[in-house]
């Protein structure tokens, strides 16, 4: 399932394009990216298991393809900070979209 989540995140986000990005609006572009994904999603049908390995695999994506990116007017003593920010923000959109069970 990991492999399907991250070609679909692939498919709607080139991370690149981020670069050069103000945090917060990179932030909000990974947010409503992560949000078009999971709204494609018909949770109500996936299993427990299935939607662990959904939130999983989106921050799998996250570790893999976004957290790399280096933030412009960020420095880099805080940079670790700014991105753990960032997948807390998206965390919560993903457990609004997959409560917990």
């Amino acid at each position: 399932m990991t492999h399907d989540v991250v070609s679909a995140l692939q498919s709607r986000i080139d991370p690149s394009d981020l670069r050069g990005m103000f945090p917060g609006a990179a932030a909000d572009s990974i947010r409503q990216m992560v949000a078009e994904f999971l709204r494609t999603l018909d949770i109500s049908q996936l299993s427990n298991e299935q939607r662990k390995a959904v939130c999983d695999s989106i921050k799998h994506f996250y570790d893999q393809f976004i957290r790399p990116i280096d933030l412009p007017y960020v420095p880099n003593v805080v940079e670790a900070m700014v991105d753990d920010w960032i997948w807390m923000s998206v965390e919560s959109l993903i457990h609004r979209y997959i409560p917990h069970s």
